[in-house]
């Protein structure tokens, strides 16, 4: 499994800094964030971000491993933009697209499901696999299998975030990562400490999950895709610099344990 970290991480640094810190920390592998009003590093209707991050990416020798594009789909011209982002996706080489399962709940589900199947098509046409993240009211493994399956999409995935699910849902990720077998196609792994709707989420081994737990699980289950370290502090929380880059060292450092430990 590779180990990519989110440029979200530095959602309040440049591109060039975000990748230069990632890399810097050790890692390989990059999730590029391309999510309007939280964190941007990438547009794909902004064609000087595209060169930034292609001379970031030959600069640091990172590889992109995902772009997370989280938006409410069920909205028209988020979809497009959501769609062109996947098209630059095939572009870039990059096969994987994360993005939000959408807003709302079962009250929206036909409209969902009809706007996934046109997703699906363009994620068919260019080769890429869409990666749907628990938010929300589908915050939950076992809710987006049943969801996909509903679909009936071909390149529709999962990308199983470890504190999410506690986040919207209060579920155990530990068990409900395992609903998700045969469709996981990236993993975040998110720590957090306290229950459901406790936004605090800090660097890997800092909080409460488990991970060599999970990681066992899924090397049981053959699974062979990136996971994505993600780190969100809390929501008043202000970091320097190099204090985002120490957290991002320290979750590596963290999660390699736990490989050699599995």
């Amino acid at each position: 499994m590779n180990i990519a970290a989110c440029s979200s991480i530095y959602k309040d640094f440049t591109l060039q800094q975000a990748l230069s810190g990632i890399a810097g920390a050790g890692y390989r592998f990059v999730e590029i964030a391309a999510m309007p009003g939280w964190c941007e590093h990438l547009d794909p209707h902004k064609p000087e971000t595209i060169a930034a991050l292609k001379k970031a990416l030959e600069e640091t020798g990172l590889k992109l491993a995902a772009i997370s594009a989280h938006c409410d789909f069920l909205d028209a011209p988020q979809r497009k933009k959501l769609m062109d982002t996947i098209i630059l996706s095939h572009d870039l080489g990059c096969g994987i697209v994360v993005t939000s399962p959408g807003a709302g709940g079962d009250d929206l589900r036909h409209k969902r499901i009809q706007a996934l199947s046109e997703i699906d098509a363009c994620c068919a046409n260019h080769g890429i696999k869409l990666a749907l993240e628990p938010h929300g009211e589908m915050g939950g493994g076992a809710l987006l299998c049943g969801l996909i399956q509903e679909a009936d999409t071909k390149c529709v995935f999962i990308n199983y975030d470890t504190a999410n699910v506690i986040f919207f849902r209060g579920l155990d990720p530990i068990e409900d990562i395992k609903a998700t077998e045969g469709y996981l196609s990236h993993v975040h792994y998110k720590d957090k400490r306290g229950p459901q709707g406790v936004w605090d989420f800090p660097p890997l081994g800092k909080g409460e999950l488990d991970f060599s737990e999970i990681t066992s699980y899924l090397k049981r289950a053959g699974y062979d895709g990136c996971i994505s370290v993600e780190i969100e502090f809390t929501p008043e929380a202000e970091h320097t610099y190099d204090e985002l880059n120490a957290a991002v060292k320290d979750s590596l450092e963290h999660l390699n344990n736990v490989f050699k430990g599995g």
